[in-house]
Formats: structure tokens, C-alpha cells, sequence
């Protein structure tokens, strides 16, 4: 309405400032000799009053209105001017000077009148800012989560899709995968969001999908997170102190606490699981270390599988050797301890990988289609980060409820945590998806579990 007010107040400024100037080009004496010189009323000049302000002036007036009442509405012999010349014919410049005033006036209240109505649709600022919270996302396709096949992808997943779908309104989905696979389906556009790309492991395919534009890094989750093939029980440390490095296990009486039945003279280590990026890694450097005739691998085909490996193991008491990192469940949950190996270096890892993992750098990466599809999702998840600490806290709490899925994680540290994944949404989406939690509403996209 402020800007109506500005528009109406300059139009009739502008109108004022038009009538005055019609008005002065109504010369009085130019009137006066138009009608002088006019033919009709040549001969009869000597009756007309001067309109310059001279005695005898029966209109002195500049005012538009008292001009007319003199010239047309006073009675017949009150003035020479009216009384002998009644039709615009005989007064033509009069008569129509006062035309072209009146349309004028008629012309700025039509203009005045479209401006009142343009006001009555303008929205307010309020109706802006309600009609922007409204509005519905620019795509309704699916944005497609990778679901890779280990606990804190799945559960980091859960936790995104819901921010995305309670705080900005767009569906997701997942696919379920292994790493090579859903990190070739990220560069495809099959997928949108990968929240874990485990560097170094992935550094080659990983530097070629940058170079490309394939894919678009936007930031790190599980930061200072660290892996190793070469793990064992850190009770069977202390039952065996000189049991300390990779090379320890070409040592027969070491290397015999890790036999099997299926592996037989050869120590027993279980690696990464089917799929993974680490599987060929670690092979790798085995065959680096000169261990290939002393380890006997096993590639589990889940997460899970892993997982349940090492337990039975820890809670017998038995010897165990093989690959975790500081993020899965048995790491936070056991006291665990890492074979020591050469320092990593850049050429090693470039190389034969004969040395140690570097810290891990676990990168969010992105289909580029989102960056338009979805601006304020790319900018949620560049904010997004569940650090070591939080990360330990739910896997406490699943540890503590048995049975419970990635979903119920999910939800528990969304209602738990609100001050950590508050900062990563705007104020608008803690909102909704705060409420979405109040009302025990899960995310449509979650798989079925």
C-alpha cells in the first residue's frame, strides 16, 4: 500500500501541474483576441470585458471552475461575453480549452482508479512470505539415496531422507548397493546423493568422476574416522604382548592363533565384504606384505555378516584378526586394537599400498542434476556432518535396544539431537520437521525393513 500511496501522489501532482499549465495557455489576452478576431464576434468587440485583469473584468479569477460559471452558467445580460455568444461556436477557443480539461480530468481518475485495483491484487509482504512457505518444491521426482550396505550409511541415510522430506517437502528413495556399483549408478544420475565415498579407497574412479563433472563434492561426514585390515581383540593383545605388527603374523606361533578348519596352516582374516572398495585394498596390500602364504581371506557378503563374525568371536574369548574401521558398531562398542604398520605416504598408497590407511576422508557427494533440481537440499547436506562423538552415541543406543533398525536410529537421534541437526536445516525446516517428529510421522522414501 506504501507504494500505491508514492504513485497516486505523483500522479496528481503530474495532473495539477498539466491543468495549471492548460490553464495558462489560456492567455487572457489571447482569449481576448481570439474572440475579437473571431468572425462572428468581430463586430461586436467592443461588448467584451478583457480577461487580463483590467476594469471591466467580469471573470478575474484563474480558477478553471469560476471561468466556466462565468462563461456558461450565468444568466443572459450578465455578461456581454455569455449573453451574445452562448455556443461553443461562437466562443471556440473558450469551449474547448475547457474540454480538453475536463477529459483530462477524466483520464486521471481512470488511471487513479486502475491504480486502486492493481493495489487490491498486489499480495502484502506477509502474503509474499506465506505464498514463498507454500509453494511446492521445483520437482516432484524422487531424490535417490545410495544405500550402501553398512550400518552408518544406512543410518545416515535415514536421517538425511527425513530432513529432506519433512523440512523441504521433496520424496526420496534408495537403492540398495555395494560401493562400486552405487558409485557407478551416482556418476549415471541413477542415484542423486552418496553420503559416504570412503577416500583413499575410492581415490582413482573418485578423482576421475571430479575431473568429468560427473559428480560434485559438497562436504565430509565422520570426520577423523580411521580403518585397517589388521584388528584383533585387545585381550588377546594382552595375552600375547609381542603380537603387535603385520609382520607378527608371519611368525608361525602368532599366525596359528588365527587358524581354522578353513583356512588351515594360514592365519584366518576377514576382510572387507563383497563389493566394497577396500576388498581390492586390502588384498593388495596383503600381497605387499608378503603375506599371501601366510593369511587365508574371507570376504563376508554383508556388513552385517562381518559384524556377527566378530562378535562371536569377542564374546568366546577367541582370537580374531581382520579389517574394521572407527565408525562400525564392534569398533565404537569393543576394545579393539590395530596392528601397527609403515605410515601411510601418498606414494605407498599411489603404489604397492604396502603401509597403513591414511585417517579417512569420507566425503557427500552429489549427482550435478541436483544442484538445480534442488538447491536448498544441496545446501542442507553441505551443512550436514555426524561426527565420531554423535556417531558412538547411536550406536550405544541400537546396542542397548536390540533389534532396533536403521529407521528406529534414526528417529531416536532425530528426537534426541535436535541441537546438532538443527544447524544444519533453516530455522523454517526445524519447524516442520520438529512437528513431523511430534506427530510420529516416518519418511514416505524409507525402504521397507
Amino acid at each position: 500500500m506504501a507504494e500505491l500511496a508514492i504513485f497516486s501522489f505523483i500522479l496528481q501532482a503530474a495532473a495539477k501541474r498539466s491543468v495549471s499549465k492548460v490553464l495558462d495557455g489560456f492567455d487572457r489576452r489571447q482569449a481576448a483576441d481570439t474572440y475579437r478576431d473571431h468572425p462572428v464576434s468581430r463586430a461586436r468587440f467592443s461588448l467584451l470585458p478583457t480577461l487580463s485583469g483590467r476594469p471591466g473584468n467580469h471573470c478575474p479569477s484563474p480558477d478553471i471552475q469560476v471561468i466556466r460559471r462565468c462563461l456558461c452558467c450565468a444568466p443572459k445580460g450578465s455578461n456581454p461575453l455569455v449573453a451574445r455568444h452562448q455556443t461553443p461556436r461562437e466562443v471556440p477557443f473558450v469551449h474547448q480549452s475547457i474540454r480538453i480539461v475536463h477529459r483530462f480530468h477524466v483520464l486521471i481518475l481512470l488511471a487513479l482508479a486502475a491504480l486502486v485495483v492493481a493495489a487490491c491484487d498486489m499480495p502484502t509482504d506477509s502474503a509474499e512470505a506465506d505464498m514463498a512457505e507454500a509453494a511446492e518444491p521445483v520437482s516432484h521426482d524422487p531424490i535417490i539415496f545410495s544405500d550402501l550396505n553398512w550400518q552408518s550409511a544406512l543410518i545416515q541415510n535415514r536421517i538425511a531422507q527425513y530432513l529432506v522430506e519433512k523440512g523441504y517437502g521433496y520424496p526420496t528413495g534408495a537403492t540398495f548397493g555395494a560401493t562400486l556399483p552405487l558409485f557407478q549408478g551416482l556418476r549415471n544420475g541413477d542415484t542423486h546423493v552418496t553420503l559416504e565415498i570412503w577416500l583413499p579407497n575410492q581415490q582413482e574412479p573418485w578423482d576421475d568422476a571430479i575431473a568429468g563433472e560427473e559428480v560434485v563434492d559438497i562436504g565430509k561426514t565422520l570426520v577423523g574416522d580411521w580403518q585397517s585390515s589388521f584388528v584383533i581383540p585387545a585381550y588377546l593383545q594382552e595375552q600375547y604382548p609381542d603380537l603387535d605388527s603385520v609382520e607378527d603374523l608371519k611368525d608361525e606361533k602368532f599366525k596359528a592363533l588365527f587358524t581354522t578348519a578353513e583356512s588351515g596352516d594360514q592365519a584366518r582374516l576377514v576382510s572387507c565384504v563383497i563389493g566394497w572398495a577396500c576388498e581390492v585394498v586390502n588384498a593388495q596390500q596383503v600381497a605387499s606384505y608378503g603375506l599371501e602364504e601366510h593369511v587365508y581371506i574371507v570376504n563376508p557378503g554383508d556388513g552385517a555378516a562381518a559384524n556377527a563374525d566378530l562378535y562371536g568371536a569377542y564374546e568366546r574369548g577367541e582370537p580374531w584378526l581382520g579389517y574394521q574401521w572407527g565408525t562400525n558398531e564392534p569398533a565404537l562398542l569393543l576394545d579393539l586394537v590395530r596392528l601397527e604398520e609403515p605410515p601411510y605416504t601418498e606414494e605407498c598408497w599411489a603404489t604397492t599400498k604396502a603401509c597403513a590407511y591414511a585417517l579417512s576422508d569420507i566425503r557427500i557427494a552429489v549427482h550435478p542434476s541436483i544442484l538445480e533440481r534442488a538447491p536448498e537440499v544441496v545446501d542442507m547436506l553441505r551443512n550436514f556432518n555426524i561426527d565420531i562423538a554423535l556417531f558412538k552415541d547411536i550406536a550405544r543406543w541400537t546396542q542397548a535396544n536390540e533389534g532396533a533398525t536403521e529407521r528406529d536410529a534414526a528417529l531416536w537421534f532425530l528426537q534426541a539431537k535436535q541441537d546438532a541437526w538443527s544447524q544444519w536445516v533453516t530455522p523454517e525446516a526445524a519447524d516442520k520437521i520438529q512437528a513431523a517428529l511430534d506427530a510420529g510421522e516416518a519418511a514416505d522414501g524409507w525402504p521397507d525393513q
